[in-house]
């Protein structure tokens, strides 16, 4: 996967937040979208093809909060990793992060670094997920094919 393919949106109802994290990951190659409001986020997620999210947990003036989203952009795609990002985050926030499906949690303000290495981290295991799935889907074709074969031959 080469950074200029991997579309990242940003879900966070602070603007700057959004700005801030668009411009760290499009400088180093990333194509992103940001929204400031679950509902926007969520039709965005619908007509793109993301390769990850970035969610806020608090989003002020949204239909859903963070982890309502995170449930409907599982809904939708769920192969897809979403970090989600707080200040207002704790222990057990991380944790319920995780539980619920996403795969991981930082704290706001960033650390750029930690930021970035968790997302190469999130891709690298979507790539091998997606390898894994085509791997599957060949052994399961292969399989099939010999079953027709064993049944041509009767």
């Amino acid at each position: 996967m080469i950074e200029k393919d991997i579309k990242i949106l940003i879900i966070d109802d602070e603007i700057d937040i959004c700005d801030q994290l668009s411009g760290l990951l499009s400088d180093i190659g990333y194509d992103c979208q940001f929204s400031t409001s679950s509902e926007e986020g969520i039709e965005l997620f619908k007509t793109n093809n993301f390769s990850l999210v970035l969610l806020d947990i608090w989003l002020n003036n949204s239909k859903f909060d963070g982890f309502q989203a995170l449930e409907k952009i599982q809904s939708i795609e769920n192969n897809i990793p979403v970090i989600m990002i707080s200040g207002h985050g704790n222990i057990e926030t991380a944790v319920n992060s995780i539980k619920k499906g996403a795969y991981d949690f930082i704290e706001k303000p960033f650390d750029s670094d930690l930021l970035i290495f968790k997302i190469k981290k999130a891709l690298e295991n979507l790539v091998l997920k997606k390898k894994k799935l085509k791997t599957l889907s060949t052994r399961h074709l292969i399989q099939n094919l010999f079953q027709i074969q064993k049944l041509q031959k009767y």
